[in-house]
């Protein structure tokens, strides 16, 4: 397993990469330490392909959420 941390609109992007056993990565995600989600496919033999995919459907999440992070504090 691997991991993978970065920004994006001010959030926080958590990727977690796992060898499915067959050879295939396969990848999860948290944004702010929620929101997880999980790859929808059988994954990619390719390392970088699907840390690739990964950090596209983060940010297109991110996105989705309206991008900033509100600060509460």
């Amino acid at each position: 397993m691997r991991n993978e941390s970065f920004q994006y609109s001010g959030r926080n992007i958590q990727i977690e990469m796992k060898d499915d056993g067959s050879g295939n990565w396969r990848w999860s995600y948290t944004i702010d330490g929620e929101h997880r989600t999980e790859s929808p496919d059988r994954g990619h033999r390719s390392y970088e392909a699907t840390l690739k995919d990964a950090r596209l459907a983060a940010e297109r999440h991110v996105e989705a959420l309206g991008g900033f992070a509100v600060d509460e504090g």
